[in-house]
């Protein structure tokens, strides 16, 4: 998906959703991604966890109060539509 996302943070759209990464890894090998949105590092999944997903990659949406505004999306297509963007073949 990373090819997506860099696509998607340099043309992202003025109402998309802003993006928050929870990754395992060193802080450098997810600097070294090159994705200009912040990484929340979770050696042991308790975020993923507290939000009911069972695997990577998935994703909710937060409205602008905090809450959950989406059911988790599990797997790269559903994760990119709920950012907006669509997943290019490679």
């Amino acid at each position: 998906m990373l090819p997506e996302i860099k696509q998607w943070e340099e043309t992202r759209p003025e109402a998309a959703p802003g993006l928050l990464f929870v990754s395992a890894g060193s802080e450098d090998a997810n600097r070294d991604m090159g994705i200009s949105s912040p990484v929340l590092l979770d050696q042991n999944f308790a975020a993923g966890r507290a939000f009911g997903a069972s695997g990577t990659p998935s994703a909710v949406l937060v409205d602008a109060e905090g809450r959950i505004a989406s059911e988790v999306a599990v797997g790269a297509p559903a994760v990119l539509g709920l950012a907006g963007a669509s997943r290019t073949e490679t």
